[in-house]
């Protein structure tokens, strides 16, 4: 049975894609807090953003990922890392959009 694809809605092929970009993300989180004692957490917010195609929902699954990761693991200092790592990028996007927001409303 075909599926049906309705606008505004992915597939199940391009779910799949963005499940693993979510893992993708959540294991890059991880080696940059791996790596670092101090990363830069502007700079690595930016390499899961774009990692993450720039997709919100991604960073949100991945997220989801490493917070599963770190209830499993609780000892697993370098987890807790990534997932302030993923944290501060869902805060870099979310404070970016409210900017553009503002200005977007400011320019009316």
């Amino acid at each position: 049975m075909a599926s049906t694809v309705f606008p505004g809605r992915i597939d199940e092929a391009g779910l799949r894609v963005r499940r693993e970009t979510a893992r993708v993300v959540w294991r890059r989180a991880y080696e940059l807090a791996e790596r670092a004692e101090h990363p830069d957490r502007l700079r690595a917010a930016l390499e899961l953003n774009r990692a993450a195609c720039h997709d919100a929902s991604t960073i949100a699954h991945a997220f989801a990922l490493g917070r599963t990761h770190v209830r499993e693991h609780v000892s697993d200092a370098d987890a807790r890392g990534g997932l302030h790592l993923l944290q501060e990028t869902i805060r870099c996007l979310v404070s970016d959009s409210v900017a553009n927001a503002k200005s977007t409303r400011a320019r009316r």
